[in-house]
């Protein structure tokens, strides 16, 4: 993920993610930069995102150790 790797170098990246939508199958582009900012190519899609990195402990040398 753009974020992590952007993270750990201390640059910004940014990547895309291709998925498809649970309920209709549809299929999703969605660009995202290491700062979480999105956008998603298909017009209309309002997808859910979850990024339970907030129980990550601050300061942890890893998201592993964080926890």
């Amino acid at each position: 993920m753009p974020f992590v790797q952007g993270r750990l170098s201390g640059q910004p990246a940014k990547g895309l993610i291709t998925t498809q939508c649970a309920h209709s199958q549809r299929a999703m582009h969605i660009a995202m930069d290491s700062a979480l900012n999105f956008r998603v190519a298909e017009p209309g899609a309002r997808p859910l995102i979850f990024a339970p990195l907030k129980v990550v402990q601050p300061g942890a040398p890893s998201i592993i150790e964080g926890f």
